[in-house]
């Protein structure tokens, strides 16, 4: 699962992703987070600048103490490129991963 802009790229490993339910990163010195969706065996990637406290409970995220579904977290989300890794890294060499 990978984001990427003008700057850079991050990507996370979609197996370790559907394990841990959330995993966190930086994006051009942004925070970013990404959370698993299990119901459809994919993962989204959000924006998190204020740092808030992304947690898994079960097939929910919670944010800030409030439970969405992982593909509604009241933070911005980002295009999420699903893509085989040696395509990727033949694109983006320098992909924090």
């Amino acid at each position: 699962m990978g984001v990427r802009a003008a700057e850079g790229a991050v990507a996370f490993d979609k197996t370790t992703l559907l394990t841990e339910q959330v995993m966190t990163d930086e994006l051009n010195g942004i925070p970013i987070v990404a959370v698993a969706d299990q119901r459809l065996d994919t993962g989204y990637i959000y924006l998190n600048p204020e740092e808030q406290t992304v947690t898994a409970d079960g097939s929910t995220i919670l944010v800030g103490g409030s439970s969405y579904e992982p593909d509604s977290l009241p933070l911005t989300s980002v295009y999420t490129f699903d893509a085989m890794w040696f395509a990727w890294h033949g694109y983006y060499p320098d992909t924090n991963v």
